[in-house]
């Protein structure tokens, strides 16, 4: 838990001043997915507040959840610190672990999944991209997180434990990426662009620890569709 005092803070309709904030929860995929149907998910700022509005878990007196528009009355400044508290509590649950691509093909997670009970970290890319892929994920209507995480995990051959001999093998389907960090569905998705651009390429280049300033928006778009 990140607990912080902002520098203007909400006053509500009764003149009452709320500055003292609580962020709490960290999102998981099915929480990204959850955003992909809020009505008020229309661009990356708006995506920004409704992350903070679920990761908030005390802001004043005010009810919880709080609500989209009292985060879109604050200061930017305000917003710059409620999003720097959440990267930072994000961070502590991965105890500042960050996904490590190790090759074209071979993605070690920061936190990974647990199937029941045992923790997956380690990613193998596999399969390429076709177009039945696309189609299928026209076919079930997937759009924003869902289909960009969909068309990742069409390419993973399998999940595997980086000290361990449990694996389990891919495609993987998004019940997966529900159980997922942010920082771990981002780097599923960059580092399935990676495999699918490696056909262009020879194999062997071996790429460094990806950068996490992107951390809170999990969603790039149709990556795979790049």
């Amino acid at each position: 838990m990140k607990a912080l005092t902002l520098l203007g803070g909400y006053t509500d309709a009764q003149k009452t001043l709320h500055r003292d904030v609580e962020v709490g929860y960290v999102l998981r995929g099915t929480d990204l997915f959850a955003l992909d149907d809020h009505p008020l998910n229309d661009g990356p700022t708006y995506r920004d507040f409704l992350i903070l509005s679920k990761a908030i878990t005390k802001f004043g007196t005010l009810k919880m959840p709080v609500a989209v528009s009292v985060l879109i009355a604050l200061d930017s400044i305000d917003r710059d610190d409620l999003l720097d508290a959440y990267n930072a509590l994000d961070s502590e649950a991965r105890e500042g672990r960050v996904p490590k691509v190790l090759s074209d093909t071979t993605l070690q997670l920061a936190r990974g999944c647990e199937i029941e009970g045992v923790i997956y970290d380690e990613v193998e890319f596999g399969f390429r991209l076709t177009g039945r892929d696309f189609i299928e994920a026209d076919h079930l209507e997937l759009a924003g997180a869902r289909r960009a995480c969909f068309l990742a995990g069409r390419q993973v051959k399998q999940l595997s434990q980086s000290t361990g001999g449990a694996a389990l093998p891919g495609p993987i389907d998004l019940d997966v990426f529900e159980k997922l960090s942010v920082a771990d569905i981002t780097g599923i998705q960059g580092a399935a662009e990676l495999y699918r651009q490696s056909f262009r390429r020879p194999r062997t280049e071996v790429q460094g620890e990806r950068d996490e300033k992107d951390s809170l928006h999990a969603d790039g778009g149709d990556r795979a569709n790049a």
